[in-house]
């Protein structure tokens, strides 16, 4: 094909950055990621490294795209796993693995990053009819676009909801977003899966807890509280995060305004009636001079 392919060998993830710079060293046009275990779990530092270099990740596991590959052409593993089922129930249902056949299956799904092409350097042109064949494009406005919609329907998400503390406050914010969800008609076990994580009032342990739910296919995150809020941010880019139990996300880096925040990032945030409880302890408690007020620290959380 006329091209030259250059490799660098890794025993673990700490060493993949070292070696995506070596390559870059080399002169290198573009990474191919294949299927690889400890490059696919860590995929963003290699497109964090191409990003700086402005040149584009093209990737063998369909979802890459997602966090900063330029296309992916890979099976869905959805319907893989709908294939292995099959074969499950035939040898459920008495008939012996030996008289089954083992398959290559590989139902092929194409994404495109748009948003990724524009900062990449030279030219990288992508073809009409392969763009028309995306099942999911992210256009040059960072936004996803499904190619296919009337597939929409009928996925079952993986939902993840993460929150830093159990409290009433939080019990009761779950308790109302289960029950939504079930008015909304839709059905646990059919139209989503619904995994809950607590960091236990640990911040430090925030940020592995998002790199377990990625690891296991999560779809769309839920948040609770400011902290989570401020790890989703900085780990998740490119799935839907929708944030509850939150004083001020614009602290937290997930907008400039209402109508302005990240692309993939939105809920409901709630400021206290700071005005008015001031007012009735004026009003009402004349002999307070001096109040003193309890707050986290807002910090990058990596």
């Amino acid at each position: 094909m006329g091209i030259d392919l250059l490799e660098a060998s890794i025993e673990t993830s700490h060493d993949l950055a070292e070696a995506a710079h070596s390559l870059i060293s080399r002169g290198i046009d573009a990474f191919w990621v294949g299927c690889d275990n400890i490059v696919n779990t860590s995929i963003p530092i290699v497109a964090g490294i191409a990003q700086s270099a402005k040149i584009p990740v093209f990737s063998n596991i369909a979802g890459h795209m997602r966090q900063g590959s330029f296309f992916d052409l890979g099976a869905n593993y959805y319907e893989v796993g709908i294939k292995a089922a099959d074969i499950s129930a035939d040898v459920l249902a008495g008939k012996s693995p030996k008289d089954i056949p083992v398959v290559n299956y590989m139902p092929q799904k194409i994404a495109i990053n748009k948003y990724e092409q524009a900062n990449l350097k030279g030219s990288w042109n992508i073809p009409e009819d392969f763009q028309n064949s995306a099942f999911l494009t992210i256009d040059q406005d960072n936004e996803i676009i499904f190619n296919e919609p009337s597939l929409l329907p009928e996925k079952q998400w993986n939902i993840e909801l993460i929150q830093y503390l159990e409290n009433p406050m939080s019990e009761q914010s779950v308790e109302g977003i289960k029950n939504e969800l079930t008015k909304a008609g839709l059905k646990k076990g059919k139209n989503y899966k619904l995994k809950i994580r607590s960091a236990q009032g640990d911040i430090s342990a925030l940020p592995a807890l998002f790199d377990a739910a990625e690891i296991d296919g999560t779809d769309f995150y839920f948040v609770l509280s400011t902290p989570t809020l401020q790890t989703a941010v900085n780990k998740i880019k490119y799935k839907p995060v929708v944030f509850t139990m939150v004083a001020d996300p614009f602290a937290a880096h997930a907008g400039e305004s209402n109508d302005k925040h990240l692309p993939n990032v939105t809920g409901v945030y709630t400021v206290g009636p700071y005005k008015e409880g001031l007012a009735l302890l004026v009003k009402h408690f004349t002999s307070i001079k001096k109040l003193v007020h309890y707050f986290r620290l807002m910090r990058p959380i990596r």
